[in-house]
């Protein structure tokens, strides 16, 4: 009587009231096992899953060749999470009931959840025996073939469990998992919105939809099912972050970092949320926030070569090529085969002119991966810094064999060739990246130098005005023109440009002793002298500046400083035929004629052993 009753309140889910009649009831009979088991089972509905085992066990003790009770005691240990006794008493199920269907299906469940895919294959596979038309059965082994990598069987299965019932949400959700894994994206796309039509209320839906939206670009679709999935479920990190990835790949990297942030704080432990952070503040430029951000991620998930990948790029982005250094070791430590890793740290140790050590790395990445065009045009760039021009254009050519629409790397070839004062060559190589890249304001300056050291000095002069047309702040685009300028008598057009480079660099000596040169040649000594002083406060040991100052105190008739700069110049090169020279001028300018002497014969004794 109590134990009817306490089914009926069982049923009406008044849990509480069941096991006050089922206590009754075994009060009254403790011999019955299916007053233990209503009692068990009204307590694992309520939650009290100690309690409900301990009813359960003496249920099965009483009555011990009773295949439910199995199942019901495995229910529970699945809610435990304890797999292996749920696998233990489901084969005891199946052993007292073999065409038990649920029980191999149960089974099969557990498998999977033990990652024990083949068993749980095996298990649905069997269901699907008993009954052709179990729908659950298919779609539980397209989900361990999908997790085994077997995506098409999987497909397979979860078209027959829709054939079957076409009002399985999951199936359709998971047949659109498998799609995408497969990279059909259509297909998956139609599958997640027959889920969603099913169940709309569903954000992993959305969530889902979403990322397939993602992967075909269609970015704004992508935004719009991550904002639904947020409104069902706010406290889902990773719609959050998904999302911060539509935002950043449309550009909005503010959005995406605001929801990284709400995304961290729902999931503070989760790695790839930091560095994807990470990743939208080096877009931001912001690479100290990055660094830390890949701190965090390193913390969490140390293992992980990637991470280190990044923040040595954050640190090399910053030209801190020693942390650069250790990071891309790391990662290669953790990835003995991440290419990218060696090639990024060839390009820390070449930045650090540690070239023997960078194309070693180079080569290495090279090694491991031959087909990137960028390790064979930074390995020539090493080359080419040693002065191996031979090597490097051997690797710009292979470079370019790999990706002939690289306007850059036929700049760098250009710039071998031009060390080898090929003129011909580099500009044929200036002129092929100009045409890939019309607005490569390099490759016009640079192809300028070749006609200028060519001696087609209107060619030069083109060309430098392009390059500063496209970029109106290339110092050595005005010191080139300026030369040519000059080449051509132009000596006010010189001038000009001498005089802009000056302002685009204030440091820089070169635009400033191309000046004074110039404005000695027009004859303006007094504008000449104030330049070459400038330079000489630069660059104090400049012997060049100081005799050409002193040629200008000459010229002015200043014997005593044109004197000062020779001797000057000579006790930095005492061997400078020239400083001697034009020092004896200026001794004999002044009429003294014994140093006058002095430095004319050493002038000769110098030149006679070969000295200019």
């Amino acid at each position: 009587m109590f134990a009817y009753r306490g089914a009926a309140f069982s049923d009406r889910k008044n849990y509480e009231r069941a096991i006050v009649d089922y206590d009754q009831s075994a009060r009254l009979d403790p011999s019955d096992a299916a007053t233990f088991a209503g009692r068990g089972l009204a307590r694992h509905l309520k939650g009290d899953l100690d309690l409900a085992l301990v009813d359960f066990n003496e249920a099965i003790r009483l009555d011990p060749k009773h295949a439910e009770l199995f199942s019901r005691r495995a229910a529970i240990y699945m809610t435990k999470r304890d797999y292996d006794s749920a696998v233990a008493d489901l084969s005891e199920t199946i052993r007292l009931d073999p065409n038990d269907k649920f029980a191999l299906f149960n089974r099969g469940n557990a498998y999977t959840l033990k990652t024990d895919l083949d068993h749980a294959a095996a298990d649905y596979t069997e269901a699907i025996r008993l009954d052709a038309r179990f729908a659950a059965a298919f779609a539980g082994r397209a989900y361990a073939r999908s997790a085994s990598g077997d995506v098409d069987g999987a497909i397979v299965d979860y078209s027959a469990a829709i054939q079957l019932d076409p009002t399985l949400p999951s199936a359709f959700a998971n047949r659109g998992i498998a799609y995408r894994a497969k990279g059909d994206l259509e297909h998956a796309i139609v599958d997640y919105s027959e889920a969603i039509r099913l169940d709309p209320n569903n954000a992993r839906l959305f969530t889902n939809r979403a990322a397939a939206y993602f992967s075909r670009k269609d970015l704004n679709r992508a935004v719009a099912d991550y904002d639904e999935a947020i409104r069902l479920d706010p406290g889902h990190a990773q719609s959050f972050a998904g999302r911060a990835l539509a935002y950043s790949a449309i550009g909005d990297l503010d959005h995406a970092l605001a929801d990284l942030d709400a995304a961290i704080r729902l999931d503070p432990r989760a790695a790839q949320t930091f560095r994807d952070r990470a990743n939208v503040q080096i877009a931001k430029k912001d690479y100290d926030r990055a660094i830390a951000d890949y701190g965090e991620a390193v913390a969490l998930d140390p293992g992980n070569a990637r991470t280190f990948f990044n923040r040595a790029n954050a640190h090399a982005y910053q030209n801190d090529f020693a942390r650069a250094v250790a990071d891309y070791t790391e990662a290669i430590r953790l990835d003995p085969k991440f290419s990218a890793a060696f090639a990024g740290r060839g390009y820390a140790y070449a930045s650090g002119r540690e070239l023997d050590r960078a194309i070693g790395d180079y080569s290495d990445a090279i090694r491991l991966d031959s087909s990137l065009a960028s390790t064979f045009a930074s390995r020539g760039q090493a080359y080419r810094a040693k002065g191996d021009l031979d090597r490097a254009i051997a690797d710009f050519d292979e470079a370019i064999r790999l990706d002939p629409g690289a306007s850059r790397t036929f700049g760098s070839r250009g710039n071998a060739h031009a060390a080898r004062t090929d003129y011909d060559r580099a500009i044929a190589d200036y002129s092929e990246a100009i045409r890939l890249n019309p607005k490569y304001a390099l490759a016009f300056t640079n192809r300028a130098n070749m006609y200028s050291g060519k001696k087609d000095y209107d060619g030069a002069i083109a060309d430098y005005t392009e390059a500063l047309r496209l970029d109106p702040k290339i110092t050595s685009a005005f010191v080139g023109r300026g030369y040519a300028r000059r080449a051509k008598g132009d000596l006010k057009g010189a001038i000009e440009d001498y005089s802009e480079a000056v302002r685009l660099a204030p440091k820089d000596p070169v635009p400033i002793t191309n000046r004074a040169n110039a404005y000695y040649a027009q004859g303006d000594v007094d504008r000449a002298i104030p330049d070459y002083s400038e330079v000489i406060q630069l660059k104090p040991n400049d012997v060049g500046a100081l005799i050409n100052r002193g040629l200008a105190y000459y010229t002015k008739k200043d014997y005593s400083r044109a004197i000062s700069d020779y001797t000057e110049a000579l006790k930095l090169d005492p061997a400078n035929v020239g400083a001697l020279k034009n020092r004896a001028l200026a001794y004999r300018a002044k009429g003294d004629y014994d140093h006058e002497i002095a430095d004319s014969s050493e002038a000769k004794r110098l030149e006679s052993m070969g000295t200019r």
